[in-house]
């Protein structure tokens, strides 16, 4: 976990599933994602996990490989790039926090995230209603 000591402490107690030694292969799914392909990093062993979204953390240097692996535009510093609704260059695709280009702060974060949330369920519901 690359987490500073306290909140890692914090998450251990809070009781929180924690994959440990897992490195996401795959993100599975056609229109919506469905699950994660992963390998056990010590054991070499390959496992799905079933889930309904992916928010991808990043530390002090954007981890956007995959998304520029999927064709998303990043800048110079390999941040995502979006508009004002948290779009990417690729469409239903949305991106929000650290890896775009913004103030590096929690409320921004949680700011963008908001936005994108919402301007994702739009873009899956055709609009509003």
């Amino acid at each position: 976990m690359r987490a500073d000591k306290t909140d890692a402490s914090k998450i251990v107690k809070s009781g929180v599933n924690i994959l440990w030694n897992a490195e996401i292969k795959e993100i599975l799914g056609d229109k919506f994602v469905n699950g994660l392909s992963l390998t056990n990093n010590r054991t070499l062993q390959d496992f799905v996990i079933d889930i309904r979204g992916v928010f991808i953390s990043i530390g002090h240097k954007p981890e956007s490989a995959l998304a520029k692996r999927a064709g998303i535009a990043v800048d110079e510093n390999d941040l995502i790039l979006v508009n004002g609704k948290q779009e990417t260059n690729v469409p239903g695709v949305f991106a929000a926090g650290d890896v775009c280009p913004s103030v590096r702060q929690v409320g921004s974060a949680v700011g963008q995230g908001v936005t994108a949330g919402i301007n994702s369920y739009l873009y899956v519901m055709g609009g509003w209603y």
